[in-house]
């Protein structure tokens, strides 16, 4: 008789995500702290710098589809690998960026590649281990992300200020290529890939997961459904708030004469705030319904913005980041069971990475309209008002969301 493991595979798949998430996405958010020293330096527009930012989540959106699909066929192990030496590479030719064109294509190009492997095959690799619970799965390795940006964005800043931040660049790309290298080589599909069950799910792993495995819509026939095209809205009109928000935030502060420290922890607060709802949103959301989770996540944020409106301190910023935070981990964590529920695990890989355009397009859009509409009106107050009716939006499309008809049953699989 075999000897049944210690430890659930499935356990370490969340750790090693969490992990990865906290690298990958981590550093990638704190771009907004280098947006002050490269325009000292070369004296460029913010829309244009903005611009790398947006052209990192054009690309990681787009190839987040074939990396979902890889993830399908092949498993996670050699997209992470290959994401690594993408956004290491990335990271360590900025330090050499003299013009344009080279943020464009070291920053944009190379790292929006790069960017892709921890946003689809994390999420998709650790829902097929689990049958339950999965939004708080979800919960805990999105929630590497904003530990990531707190713990990187105090190290870039220590970084640049002790050094510059071309050899910032240079560490965090080091960084990016150690650590998700050294995770991904213990990254597995599913249980039949490692052959292991846990006491728990022993009964349902073998038979149940590998019918979840098959059941479900193929990406072909999820394109033609009304849910499909409203989550992808929505997320859009989301993403347009957060990726705008991330990418200015910090600088926004330092045009309101706020201490560049201070400037640099709202990013902390945000993601502080973020961890905590992606935690305790992540129990909920099993329990409340997905749907509504979203829905919740994104009136916070709305809510938020139009505080931020009216925000002309650092006391006022904080409470922002706050309510931001944890709206934007309320809004995040369901994502991904939803698209399961919706449309089932049989491409999932290859459906989150379509879902994912709508988040590419939107996080592409906002950095570069708000740093347009600042170099044009030297405010970023019309900018705030127009993230506030996107989030108005958003909301509106979840409540036609909410009164879909069509679902994969996942219980009958079971």
């Amino acid at each position: 008789m075999s000897k049944k493991p210690i430890l659930y595979y499935g356990y370490v798949i969340v750790a090693l995500s969490f992990i990865i998430s906290a690298v990958g996405l981590g550093i990638s958010n704190t771009f907004g702290i280098f947006l002050e020293p490269m325009l000292a330096e070369f004296g460029w527009s913010r829309s244009s710098i903005s611009a790398a930012f947006s052209l990192t989540a054009l690309i990681g959106g787009i190839i987040g589809i074939v990396t979902g699909r890889l993830t399908d066929k092949f498993g996670p192990r050699l997209v992470l690998i290959a994401s690594a030496l993408f956004l290491g590479s990335g990271y360590l030719l900025m330090s050499l960026v003299h013009d344009p064109w080279q943020m464009y294509l070291y920053y944009g190009v190379l790292t929006g590649i790069g960017i892709a492997g921890p946003i689809v095959p994390l999420y998709t690799t650790s829902i097929r281990w689990f049958t339950h619970g999965r939004a708080l799965v979800t919960g805990i390795i999105s929630s590497g992300m904003s530990a990531g940006t707190i713990v990187f964005s105090q190290l870039v800043e220590w970084l640049i200020t002790e050094y510059d931040w071309r050899s910032t660049f240079i560490i965090i790309g080091i960084i990016n290529i150690v650590i998700i290298s050294i995770c991904a080589q213990f990254m597995k599909r599913d249980p039949q890939s490692a052959i292991q069950f846990s006491k728990v799910e022993i009964q349902n792993a073998p038979q149940s997961s590998a019918k979840l495995s098959e059941s479900g819509l193929s990406l072909r026939q999820t394109l033609t459904t009304r849910q499909f095209w409203l989550f992808s809205a929505n997320n859009c009109l989301v993403a347009l708030s957060i990726f705008t928000i991330i990418a200015h935030l910090v600088i926004h502060a330092r045009d309101l004469q706020i201490p560049n420290a201070a400037a640099v922890s709202l990013l902390s607060y945000i993601n502080i705030t973020s961890i905590i709802s992606r935690m305790v949103m992540g129990l909920v959301a099993d329990k409340i319904g997905h749907r509504i989770t979203i829905t919740l996540g994104v009136g916070l944020i709305f809510i938020s913005l139009i505080w931020l409106i009216f925000s002309t301190n650092l006391w006022m910023l904080i409470l922002f980041s706050i309510v931001f935070g944890f709206g934007w981990g309320t809004f995040f964590v369901p994502i991904n069971p939803l698209a399961a529920e919706l449309f089932g695990m049989k491409s999932l890989g290859v459906i989150t990475g379509a879902l994912n355009v709508g988040i590419t397009l939107g996080g592409t859009l906002g950095p570069v309209i708000a740093g347009y509409i600042f170099d044009i009106q030297k405010s970023y107050h019309l900018d705030f008002i127009f993230l506030a009716v996107a989030s108005l939006i958003a909301i509106l499309l979840l409540f036609a969301l909410r009164r879909s008809q069509p679902q994969i049953d996942i219980q009958s699989v079971l």
